[in-house]
C-alpha cells in the first residue's frame, strides 16, 4: 500500500509541476500580448505549448486576441506571441519584449510575500516555492541574450527575449545609413544597396552592417564570388565572427562548392552544435556530395535537438530514397505532411519518391506543386516535361 501511495504522490507532483509550468508560460505570453494589443491595432496571436503549431489545439478568441492552447504535454514547446502591425517606438517594442519575463515575476510577488505565513501548510508552501522557482527560471533563461535560434512551426526562427531586446537597442543606435540600406533591400534594389554599401565601407571600413547588406544583396543577385570577396575585405578590415563563418559556408553551398562549405559549417558548429540551421546546411551539403550515411547521422542529431524541425525529416527522407529505403523515406515524408503540405522541398522529395516507385502520375502531381510553391532545382522542369511526355500530356 505504501508503494502505491508513493507512486501516486510522485505522479501528482509531476502533474503539479507541469501545471505550474503551463501557468508560468501562459503568464509569460500574456505579458507579451497585453502591450502588443495596446500598441498595435491589428490581431495578436498567443500560442501556449507550441511555436506556432495550431493543430490539436483549443482556440479562444477575445476581440483581436486569439489564444491557441496545446494540451499535449508530450509535445510541449513552451510558447510564443506574434502580432501584426507596426509598433511606433523603441520604448513600446521594449515593453512588448520585457512584458513576458516580467509578467510571471509580478504574479509570483504575492506568493513571495506570503511564504512565511503559509510555511506550516506543506502543500501550499510547496506549490508556492515551485511556482516562484519556475518564474525565476523563466526570467533568467529568457533574459540571457543567447543567439541560439528557436525554430518556429513555419520554418522561421525566433530568439529569446534577451537577445531580441539586445537587437532592438542595437538597431535603435544604428546610423541613418543602416535604415536607408534596409529600405533599399526591402524594395529589392540590390544594385543600389551594393553601390551604397561599398561607398560606406570606403569612407568607414569599420561599419560591419554595410558589409552584411552588400553580401546579402550579392547573394540575392547570385554574385557568389562578389559575396566571398566582400567577406575577405571584412576579414582584413575588422574580424570574422562565428556568424560570418556560417554565412561564408552558405555562400559556398549556394555556389555548389559543398566541400569548402562544410569546412566553414564545421567551424561554426564547433561552438553552436545545437543550432538546427547549421545542422540542416551540413546535411544538405553531404546530401549533394552523396554522403547519405552522414546525412542520416546529422539529421538524427538535429531531430534530437528539435523533434519538430521538419527540414531534417525532408533531407533525411531524400537520403533514404538514395539508399533505396523507400518505406522509411515515406514514413518521414508522411510525418512532414501530417504537419503541413505547403513546404516546397517536401513536395519535390515526395515526387522523387513516387518517381522511384514508378508512380509517375503522383510524381508529376508533387513536382508541379513543388514548382508552384517556388521550389528551385535545376532538374525539376526537366522531370516535369519528361513525365508529361511519357504520360502523353500536352
Amino acid at each position: 500500500m505504501g508503494i502505491i501511495t508513493g507512486i501516486l504522490i510522485a505522479i501528482a507532483a509531476i502533474l503539479l509541476v507541469a501545471l505550474i509550468k503551463i501557468s508560468t508560460t501562459f503568464f509569460h505570453e500574456m505579458g507579451h500580448a497585453i502591450p502588443a494589443l495596446l500598441f498595435t491595432e491589428k490581431k495578436v496571436d498567443v500560442y501556449i505549448g507550441s511555436y506556432g503549431d495550431i493543430s490539436n489545439t483549443s482556440q479562444f478568441t477575445f476581440g483581436r486576441l486569439k489564444i491557441y492552447f496545446k494540451w499535449n504535454l508530450m509535445d510541449w514547446k513552451m510558447g510564443m506571441c506574434s502580432h501584426d502591425g507596426n509598433v511606433k517606438t523603441v520604448f513600446q517594442n521594449a515593453l512588448i519584449i520585457l512584458g513576458g519575463p516580467i509578467a510571471s515575476l509580478i504574479i509570483s510577488i504575492p506568493l513571495i510575500m506570503n511564504l512565511k505565513r503559509i510555511q506550516d501548510h506543506q502543500l501550499l508552501f510547496f506549490i508556492s516555492i515551485t511556482f516562484i522557482a519556475a518564474a525565476l527560471y523563466d526570467f533568467f533563461v529568457n533574459m540571457i541574450p543567447t543567439s541560439s535560434p528557436i525554430n518556429m512551426h513555419d520554418g522561421k526562427v525566433m530568439y529569446c527575449d534577451g537577445y531580441a531586446l539586445f537587437n532592438l537597442f542595437q538597431r535603435s543606435a544604428a546610423p541613418d545609413e543602416y535604415f536607408e540600406l534596409e529600405e533599399k533591400m526591402n524594395k529589392k534594389k540590390y544594385a543600389e544597396v551594393i553601390e551604397m554599401a561599398e561607398s560606406n565601407i570606403e569612407s568607414n571600413p569599420n561599419n560591419r552592417f554595410a558589409y552584411h547588406f552588400a553580401i546579402e544583396a550579392m547573394v540575392q543577385q547570385k554574385d557568389y564570388d562578389g559575396a566571398l570577396e566582400m567577406y575577405n575585405i571584412l576579414k582584413h578590415n575588422i574580424k570574422l565572427t562565428d556568424e560570418d563563418y556560417f554565412g561564408i559556408g552558405k555562400v559556398y553551398s549556394r555556389n555548389g562548392n559543398y566541400k569548402k562549405a562544410l569546412k566553414f559549417f564545421d567551424h561554426y558548429r564547433h561552438k553552436h552544435f545545437n543550432n538546427t540551421k547549421v545542422l540542416e546546411e551540413i546535411a544538405n551539403a553531404d546530401l549533394e556530395l552523396g554522403n547519405n550515411e552522414k546525412v542520416i547521422q546529422t539529421t538524427t542529431a538535429s531531430i534530437h535537438v528539435d523533434q519538430n524541425f521538419l527540414p531534417a525529416y525532408i533531407i533525411r527522407s531524400h537520403a533514404f530514397i538514395n539508399l533505396r529505403e523507400y518505406e522509411v523515406a515515406k514514413e518521414h515524408l508522411d510525418l512532414v505532411f501530417s504537419k503541413t503540405d505547403q513546404l516546397p522541398r517536401a513536395n519535390y522529395v515526395y515526387g522523387l519518391l513516387h518517381e522511384k516507385l514508378d508512380e509517375n502520375e503522383k510524381a508529376l502531381e508533387f513536382y508541379k506543386k513543388a514548382r508552384t510553391l517556388g521550389f528551385e532545382h535545376h532538374g525539376l522542369q526537366f522531370k516535369i516535361e519528361r513525365i508529361e511526355g511519357e504520360l502523353n500530356i500536352e
